[in-house]
């Protein structure tokens, strides 16, 4: 218990014991030393007597010099020869025959064989309690003692007026050391508290470093307490440089996990998470908040992820074997994940580490690929097939009319633009997706929209185009071909699935750090069951009617690959029979270049 108070309550403690020990233990040796005292006072008065009485030559003698003295004597005495019998009491000096015959006391018997002797008891005659000094003397050669009696209740009063002094004088004396060793103790432990002050506000997080302890100019240059604060001091500095070199650590290696385009994800020997990355907790689709600090098992009880499973399974695998261990898995329903898993323990079982590896792009990149050579091979059979009958017709039939030759000559030039410009746009996108935005330049947005319109009113003048801005300039850093290109398409499709003639709609918005370009028509619309797919490679909603047209589903594809190389985002709105609206949004400021 002593050892929980703090200092100050433990010096006060401390100085009460020893007010305790100094006071209260002494006051038996105090009461003895008081009565010692009175005792001396009272045999040093029967010395005196006995002095006086050396000169006598008999009893009868000693009576009267003792009669004498008998005014200047305030206490009473007797004297007893050496049977032990009293010879004389100035109680009844006036009438000796008076003297009380009692046999010999306690004192009187030890003072006759040892020369003194002292008792305490009632007195028969004053019914009070008296203390009794017996002295033994000689006169000529004769043994005598002589006796004084002193009432005890003037002794008793006197020892505890004594007691009573001292305790008081005592208590002052140790109250006014106790406020000076206060008040000493207080000075000097200034520092001490600045120094506690300084460092509990560091322990109790009211600070987050370490502060400086400046001690006033009343601690000397050589005091202990200057050489704890300087110390204290250095210290803090090697901490902070620890410290910050620590933290700069950890957010380069945090930098990095959040520079990967995998999750990691960290746990302890308990599989709590300690550290999940953006992407991590992205493929979880668990926000990182409600991951960091919790267990993995108490995560997957309460959101029965199949990812979160084989996550903890992988885990605890890993550590149990301690070796590296790697699995795949695939998640979702419609478009699924491809994911790799790779775990591996931590030194001494700590815990263990899993990255998880997204490789849906690379599944989806073949994919595409398998897809782009079947479309692309259907789309370009197709007019080679066209081109390759009409041609035998022309082998065939030597004898052909002019009206005949001038219809297949027809078929087979608009198969071949067909497939011209099925070519030319899938250079058009390898070019896109393989361009450098190194070649960024401040471009007008407003001047380059309106200079698509124009170039849409030249080729179909029969088209309402309205152009609606906030501003008459709005400057990006854009490549404005690629921009042109995208805008063009729009417009194209636009006046291709409107009924002549078309109405189309352009809205420019600036907000804070984007631009919004909004391209509304009054066409035929997209069915909703299309919307998601519309930007797809080789994806048309009414095939007939495209391929009437001369579409092969690469406009809106290279479309959705120039807005992407900026940073940027498409989205679409339509309704059948309505019309459809497309919201282009790009950065004011380009945040890199791909």
């Amino acid at each position: 218990m002593f050892s929980n108070l703090s200092f100050r309550a433990k010096i006060f403690v401390s100085q009460l014991i020893l007010f305790v020990v100094l006071i209260i233990v002494p006051l038996p040796f105090m009461q003895r030393v008081v009565f010692e005292i009175v005792r001396k006072s009272l045999v040093e008065e029967a010395q005196e007597l006995i002095g006086m009485l050396g000169g006598a030559e008999s009893e009868k003698s000693m009576i009267d010099k003792m009669n004498e003295e008998k005014a200047f004597i305030f206490f009473r005495v007797s004297i007893f020869n050496g049977q032990g019998q009293r010879i004389y009491d100035n109680r009844f000096a006036s009438h000796p025959e008076l003297v009380p015959i009692t046999p010999p006391s306690n004192e009187i018997d030890e003072a006759l064989r040892k020369g003194f002797g002292y008792s305490e008891r009632m007195s028969k005659t004053f019914g009070v309690r008296f203390a009794y000094i017996a002295v033994g003397f000689t006169v000529q050669g004769q043994k005598y003692v002589i006796r004084t009696a002193y009432p005890y209740a003037p002794i008793e009063e006197m020892m505890h007026n004594f007691v009573l002094g001292f305790v008081f004088l005592g208590t002052m004396l140790l109250f006014f050391f106790m406020l000076i060793t206060w008040l000493i103790f207080s000075r000097f432990s200034r520092p001490i508290e600045k120094i506690v002050r300084a460092v509990k506000a560091y322990q109790e997080e009211k600070s987050k470093e370490l502060p400086h302890i400046v001690l006033d100019k009343t601690v000397g240059e050589n005091d202990e307490l200057r050489h704890l604060a300087e110390t204290l001091n250095s210290l803090s500095e090697r901490v902070k440089s620890q410290m910050q070199g620590m933290l700069e650590e950890r957010d380069e290696k945090e930098a990095i996990l959040e520079s990967l385009g995998e999750g990691v994800m960290a746990v302890d020997a308990m599989m709590k998470i300690q550290y999940i990355n953006f992407i991590g907790s992205k493929m979880l689709g668990i926000p990182r908040r409600q991951l960091q600090g919790h267990p993995l098992s108490e995560i997957i009880h309460r959101t029965k992820r199949p990812l979160l499973e084989r996550c903890l399974a992988l885990l605890q695998t890993c550590q149990e074997k301690g070796e590296i261990i790697s699995d795949a898995m695939s998640i979702g329903d419609g478009r699924k994940a491809h994911l790799n898993l790779i775990a591996a323990p931590k030194a001494n079982r700590r815990g263990a580490i899993i990255v998880v590896q997204d490789n849906s792009d690379h599944f989806r990149i073949l994919e595409m690929g398998k897809d782009f050579v079947a479309n692309a091979s259907h789309e370009l059979r197709t007019p080679i097939t066209i081109i390759r009958g009409f041609a035998e017709t022309l082998q065939d039939i030597p004898d052909i009319t002019q009206e005949m030759l001038h219809d297949i000559v027809e078929k087979i030039v608009r198969n071949c633009q067909r497939m011209d410009t099925l070519v030319r746009n899938l250079l058009t996108l390898a070019d896109i997706e393989n361009l450098p935005l190194s070649n960024l330049r401040p471009c007008n947005l407003i001047a380059l929209v309106e200079e698509c319109r124009q170039r849409l009113n030249f080729v179909h003048p029969e088209v309402d185009v309205e152009v609606v801005s906030e501003k008459e300039e709005i400057q990006l850093l854009i490549v404005a071909d690629l921009i042109e290109l995208a805008i063009s398409n729009l417009l194209e499709n636009a006046v291709k699935y409107s009924k002549p003639p078309a109405k189309i709609r352009m809205e420019v918005h600036q907000e804070e750090d984007e631009v919004k370009i909004t391209i509304a028509d009054q066409g035929i619309g997209i069915p909703a069951a299309d919307l998601e797919h519309i930007f797809d490679r080789f994806y048309t909603v009414n095939k007939a009617h495209s391929r009437k047209l001369g579409g092969a589903g690469l406009g809106l594809s290279i479309v959705k690959t120039v807005i992407d190389k900026h940073d940027g985002s498409i989205a679409v709105n339509s309704e059948v029979g309505v019309g459809t609206r497309f919201i282009i949004t790009l950065p004011l400021h380009q945040p890199h270049s791909r």
